[in-house]
């Protein structure tokens, strides 16, 4: 008898055991929230775009996720018109405009967090073109984006820079070299992976003008009004990333040309 009731008195504990551990399982994780930084960005491949399944990838957006990941932040990539980010910036619409942004003639005008990369604004033309040199651009029609230095830079009318016949500004990339390949203007000029990239996908052969417009600082720009502890927090993390080598293994997964 006195076996039986300690037999029972150890299938009891067991059940009781299995019961508490399906229980514990079978409570629903907490999940914390974590604050979000809304990123400000537009297709620019190869440091800002969407795959095939609306994924963001690309160099910039993978810096700004495992920043992001760093700071204990959720990256929210926002699609925007690039020649609209000062206004959503402003509106906090957006809290940084992160995509491959030049830093030159611009320090003044924002927040920054960076330098984390470096870049050069080239010059692409069709291959058979005359055009052989930046002095060649003179009295030439030139595609640009909206917004960016390559724009400033020739509508500025620079005395390095030639005196061309045009400077047509489209909204995104994808029109600016549709134009070139269409014969509508006889260069387009751009950061240089981009360019880089972009003619490897289109019809026709094209090379880049061996000379620079510009060599630039690319970094993460913010409001004026935005926090200022945030934007030094993430220009802190970002002087991490470069130290350890994060930022340079980002870019040899997208084969670019690193120069520094």
């Amino acid at each position: 008898m006195r076996k039986w009731s300690a037999l029972c008195v150890i299938v009891f504990a067991l059940i009781l055991l299995y019961g508490c551990r399906n229980s514990v399982k079978s409570q629903p994780q907490k999940t914390v929230d974590l604050p979000e930084l809304r990123i400000g960005c537009d297709e620019y491949e190869p440091y800002n775009y969407s795959d095939e399944y609306g994924k963001r990838i690309g160099i910039d957006a993978e810096i700004a996720t495992e920043a992001c990941r760093r700071m204990g932040m959720k990256p929210v990539f926002v699609s925007i018109k690039w020649d609209e980010k000062d206004e959503l910036l402003e509106e906090k619409q957006i809290d940084c405009a992160w995509n491959c942004f030049s830093m030159n003639d611009r320090k003044d005008a924002y927040q920054w967090a960076g330098p984390y990369l470096k870049s050069r604004e080239m010059v692409v033309v069709a291959k058979d073109s005359s055009i052989k040199s930046i002095k060649d651009l003179e009295g030439k029609i030139v595609g640009v984006q909206t917004s960016t230095q390559p724009e400033k830079i020739f509508l500025e009318e620079d005395e390095e820079v030639p005196d061309v016949k045009f400077v047509y500004s489209f909204p995104d990339m994808e029109d600016t070299l549709m134009v070139l390949q269409q014969g509508y203007v006889d260069a387009v000029a751009a950061h240089e992976n981009t360019l880089l990239r972009r003619i490897k996908n289109i019809k026709g052969e094209y090379r880049l003008l061996e000379e620079s417009l510009l060599e630039t600082d690319i970094g993460v720009a913010f409001s004026k009004k935005a926090d200022a502890d945030l934007v030094q927090k993430l220009d802190w993390v970002l002087r991490d990333m470069k130290e350890d080598g994060t930022i340079a293994s980002i870019e040899e997964k997208y084969d670019v040309e690193n120069w520094r």
